[in-house]
């Protein structure tokens, strides 16, 4: 996909995006996901958060514009590698009312900091 860096991001896109990853991560804590699987959507979180604060304070085509435009389609790759087709959707959108109606709650970090550098380096090694 050809990046348009004179453009302004699409903030609502983005926050949509994010969303839809602290949900996936709600729902794989829950189920007692694979643990390198909830780090990842924690660093794909992380870098759509990036991509909000760029888009929110650096002017379109700006050094800064581009770096957020960047972070946005890696935290997309990276969705894209998480997320397959057979996962379902029901169990995502139970937990997304779920949330809402509870309060918007956020998922408790499970891991250390140690475990998430330990497992963050076993990951880029298997890569």
């Amino acid at each position: 996909m050809p990046l348009r860096y004179s453009e302004q991001m699409p903030v609502e896109a983005l926050r949509d995006l994010i969303g839809i990853v602290r949900v996936l991560f709600a729902v794989l804590s829950a189920e007692r996901g694979d643990p390198l699987a909830l780090q990842e959507l924690v660093e794909i979180g992380q870098l759509l958060r990036g991509a909000l604060d760029d888009a929110c304070h650096t002017p379109a085509g700006s050094l800064g514009h581009r770096v957020g435009w960047d972070r946005a389609q890696e935290a997309v790759r990276r969705l894209s590698l998480v997320v397959v087709d057979s996962l379902p959707l029901r169990p995502l959108a139970l937990k997304a009312g779920e949330r809402v109606i509870e309060g918007g709650k956020p998922a408790p970090d499970t891991l250390s900091l140690a475990e998430r550098e330990a497992r963050r380096q076993h990951r880029l090694k298997r890569n």
